[in-house]
């Protein structure tokens, strides 16, 4: 209870910085703000990894069976910005992800949010008991806050996953594979966001897109940082 209502002080009054404590205004103070590296163009058309210029598929994503139409990311997963993430996915950080929603906004193309809703990925019943919150949540009820559209709790896991972090690429897949379902009571239709913190392989997102999809949706990507190792 006692770290709900600090978040909640946060979110009004930010007294220091996530990164590094400093005294600070605002959830990210100017200095390490300054060392994010920011995922801007040119980058690949289908999913956001950044390249030397434009190109319409990767080496990341081509030859891959991408279940989503278009994936993007705000942030290098490294140095200032990843403990910046850390910080949204281990404490009741309600205040960075309102800093984080306004960035994406404000940072990404238009077009890439003009979708019907937002959704976001679910965390496992482990990951619930050790952590305050679902950061991909939390950051999508903060976007929603921002392109005023509904956000919906759409997918459910079905079977016992291990935590991705560390596995390879194949590993990813098999671990995901079949362990995402859709909720009966959800019913869409257009093109959806797909909200969740990071993005490494996309294998991830591309399972739950998959789901997704099987509901006759287009589905756009958007995570908050971006690997750059694959």
């Amino acid at each position: 209870m006692l770290n709900i209502l600090k978040s909640f002080v946060d979110l009004l009054i930010p007294k220091s910085c996530f990164c590094c404590q400093a005294p600070s205004k605002t959830p990210v103070c100017v200095d390490c703000k300054s060392l994010f590296n920011f995922v801007e163009k040119p980058y690949c058309e289908k999913c956001g990894y950044p390249t030397l210029y434009k190109v319409n598929s990767c080496r990341q994503c081509r030859g891959k069976r991408n279940y989503f139409n278009t994936a993007r990311s705000l942030l290098l997963y490294e140095g200032s910005a990843k403990k910046a993430i850390l910080s949204l996915k281990l404490e009741s950080a309600f205040a960075l992800a309102d800093y984080f929603a306004h960035e994406a906004v404000s940072r990404l193309e238009a077009d890439f949010f003009d979708t019907t809703a937002l959704t976001y990925m679910p965390t496992t019943f482990s990951k619930k008991i050790r952590r305050p919150h679902n950061a991909s949540e939390l950051l999508a009820k903060s976007l929603a806050y921002y392109l005023k559209i509904p956000v919906f709790e759409t997918l459910a896991i079905k079977k016992k996953i291990k935590d991705q972090a560390g596995l390879k690429f194949d590993e990813r897949m098999n671990n995901l594979r079949g362990a995402l379902k859709v909720k009966r009571e959800f019913q869409l239709q257009g093109t959806i966001l797909l909200v969740d913190d990071i993005y490494t392989t996309g294998a991830t997102a591309n399972e739950a897109c998959k789901a997704l999809m099987g509901k006759n949706l287009k589905v756009n990507v958007f995570t908050l940082g971006r690997t750059m190792k694959c």
